[in-house]
């Protein structure tokens, strides 16, 4: 099977690239991507892009073929400062590929989005800030309703953690958040459809037993 991936560049989205890419069941993955990568391998197609909300017909007919998408394109806590960037990066940009794409889909198609943790009561910047990822995860269930076949998970992680927390760190913040390692191997299971019926909403929890 065939997989997009956008972010390949960030923190989640390096660490997918070098799952999918050893996969053995992956046979192509096509990186939508603002730089060049760093990375080389028989399976990789990079396609540099200047602009996330729009796509031309000979790219989109190009990825058509593709099984599962890996979106992990989206506004960090600290973008947020910034409402209207923060509004295109994290609901625009992945809407606009979505909506794209999907009409021209023949089969099963996988949409793994890298969401956040909803904030509990009392946290109104949180809960501002968290709106357009709302937004997206509701546009992208109304998208799926209308096409048989699109099938879209939201992963929420409380937070994400590289390799350096160290395993006391990790083991600390457990219950708030996963580490970035668990987080892609979490995205490339269900992407690969190497998980029977997973929840279409995936936490904490999930995530940390689908990375096991």
């Amino acid at each position: 099977m065939r997989v997009v991936l956008t972010g390949a560049t960030g923190f989640v989205g390096s660490r997918v690239l070098r799952r999918l890419l050893a996969e053995a069941g992956v046979t192509g993955v096509t990186c939508l991507t603002r730089r060049p990568l760093d990375v080389r391998s028989d399976k990789l197609t990079v396609v540099q892009m200047d602009d996330f909300a729009h796509y031309e017909d000979a790219l989109l007919d190009r990825l058509a073929g593709h099984r599962a998408c890996v979106w992990t394109v989206g506004g960090s806590g600290s973008a947020a400062k910034d409402p209207v960037e923060y509004e295109r990066v994290t609901h625009t940009f992945t809407l606009a590929f979505a909506r794209a794409l999907v009409p021209r889909l023949t089969g099963e198609f996988t949409f793994c989005h890298v969401s956040a943790r909803r904030p509990g009561p009392g946290a109104a910047a949180r809960r501002a800030a968290r709106a357009p990822r709302d937004r997206t995860e509701r546009d992208l269930t109304a998208l799926a309703r209308g096409h048989e076949g699109f099938v879209p998970y939201a992963f929420r992680p409380g937070g994400v953690l590289s390799e350096r927390a160290g395993a006391a760190g990790r083991l600390l913040l457990a219950p708030f958040a996963v580490g970035a390692g668990e987080l892609a191997t979490a995205l490339v299971r269900v992407a690969c459809g190497d998980v029977p019926s997973p929840p279409l909403v995936l936490r904490n929890g999930d995530i940390r037993r689908l990375a096991r």
